[in-house]
């Protein structure tokens, strides 16, 4: 009597799909997208990968494994394109309602008078000196606040003696540059009748700093402008 076993009882080995390996490794590094909106392309590299391991299992089933390795990288890659642009999105939206909030308690402060006070939630020096983003509100000069006041914006805003509307027109996309985000607003100041002065644009610049050292975060004013050429910071 044999005891022998057939080929037909015998296991067949099948090999790991080498794209379902690599797919589900690339989605695992997907979460950097989290951080970085570009390395979403990781994740869409994923996403076509795995889509290509589960074909090739799908026609060999018999010489290779790995369909749930490669379903597992299909859902990590998926996750990841949806969710790091949606979280990109809803930061951007945060922060923008953050600056504005800023730029409303400055034009807020001109507009009750309280040229000083709108001055320390900026650091804004004078205009013979380039704006600094890193520069202490604190050690502003009477030199600095004196520039300040003869900007073109604050006396035009003098000139209609505080009695004016305001109102967001827009805002640019905002900008970052390593520690430092950008936000800029457009504003229109609608003067009271009896000035007699027409309405006029007034685009503020809102500079999020985060410092290096103790990660804490900073919210300045960092530009005021009538006419809007471009952020130089």
């Amino acid at each position: 009597m044999s005891t022998g076993m057939s080929d037909e009882t015998l296991p067949q080995y099948r090999s790991i799909s080498w794209a379902a390996v690599l797919a589900f490794g690339m989605g695992l590094v997907s979460f950097v997208s989290l951080f970085n909106p570009l390395c979403v392309a990781i994740a869409v590299a994923a996403a076509g990968l795995s889509l290509i391991a589960l074909r090739q299992i799908s026609a060999k089933p018999e010489i290779l494994s790995g369909r749930g390795l490669a379903l597992a990288a299909l859902f990590l890659s998926v996750f990841f394109m949806i969710f790091a642009p949606a979280r990109m999105a809803m930061r951007s939206r945060l922060l923008q309602q953050r600056g504005k909030q800023l730029a409303d308690a400055f034009l807020s402060l001109l507009k009750e008078g309280k040229t000083y006070d709108a001055h320390q939630l900026s650091n804004l020096k004078h205009p013979s000196q380039a704006p600094d983003v890193d520069a202490d509100p604190n050690k502003l000069t009477t030199e600095d606040f004196r520039g300040f006041e003869e900007t073109h914006v604050i006396q035009a805003i003098k000139r209609i003696d505080q009695k004016f509307a305001y109102y967001l027109e827009g805002m640019e996309p905002s900008r970052t540059y390593s520690e430092l985000e950008i936000f800029v607003f457009r504003y229109r100041l609608v003067p009271e009748t009896t000035t007699g002065k027409r309405p006029f644009p007034v685009w503020i610049t809102v500079a999020r700093q985060k410092d290096r050292k103790s990660g804490a975060i900073t919210w300045k004013i960092a530009d005021v402008q009538e006419n809007y050429k471009g952020n130089e910071h």
